[in-house]
């Protein structure tokens, strides 16, 4: 597979106070969902009711708040200070991320289901993760780190927490599965690479729509319900 050749800049450059800074209003909007998802692991830890679906949430918005601090000030703040594999430490913290939240929707559903496919399910999570980590740390091609969220997001956690949500009506699973559809358009815009104007690009209209995502999300795991016994 060939190298994967990254964009040009497609933001002007500022120099507030004599500093560049590139990607402004990019780097910007990356930040706040690194600043909600910071708040959303805070805001779980204080939770009186502690389970491991949600010690895995809490995981993917820690792992999700240093990744796009990490895509934030070096994928496009200061990336002329970097080479193009500075960006990997984020993808890589956004891909375990991801498998965090697969693994949670996982668990989540587990009670509810045979034992078998729980059993197999968990297994698949870390094979899959592995497979997409190798494809992108081999070929340095973001497109690998997009499918490996859209897979997780729309397959995996779309399909487990509509499972708890059409057995249980469990208002949790409800609100992570109405966050899915943006992170869909989020997507698709990328995709598209639309964009309403230079200062505000496909990668911002993303971003602000998984600041909504994340917030969604957030509130669904204050909600949902932790299930014991198999139905």
């Amino acid at each position: 597979m060939e190298e994967f050749i990254p964009p040009p800049i497609i933001q002007p450059d500022i120099y507030p106070w004599g500093i560049r800074i590139a990607e402004p209003v990019t780097s910007l909007t990356a930040l706040a969902i690194a600043v909600i998802c910071w708040y959303a692991w805070r805001r779980l830890g204080r939770l009186e009711r502690k389970s491991d679906v949600t010690l895995l949430i809490r995981g993917f918005f820690l792992l999700m708040a240093l990744a796009t601090l990490c895509g934030g000030i070096i994928g496009h703040a200061f990336l002329y200070k970097f080479t193009f594999a500075w960006k990997v430490p984020g993808w890589v913290l956004s891909m375990l991320s991801i498998a965090a939240l697969e693994r949670a929707a996982i668990l989540h559903a587990k009670p509810l289901m045979p034992p078998f496919w729980g059993r197999f399910f968990s297994v698949l999570n870390i094979v899959e993760l592995c497979i997409f980590l190798y494809l992108a740390l081999s070929t340095l091609n973001f497109h690998f780190v997009e499918v490996h969220a859209g897979y997780g997001l729309l397959i995996v956690v779309g399909l487990f927490e509509g499972y708890v949500y059409r057995k249980k009506r469990d208002p949790g699973s409800r609100l992570i599965l109405l966050a899915i559809p943006l992170a869909a358009v989020a997507a698709a815009a990328h995709l598209a690479k639309f964009s309403f104007s230079v200062w505000f690009t496909f990668f911002d209209i993303g971003h602000v729509l998984m600041c909504i995502c994340a917030w969604s999300m957030m509130l669904g795991a204050e909600r949902m319900g932790i299930y014991k016994e198999n139905v």
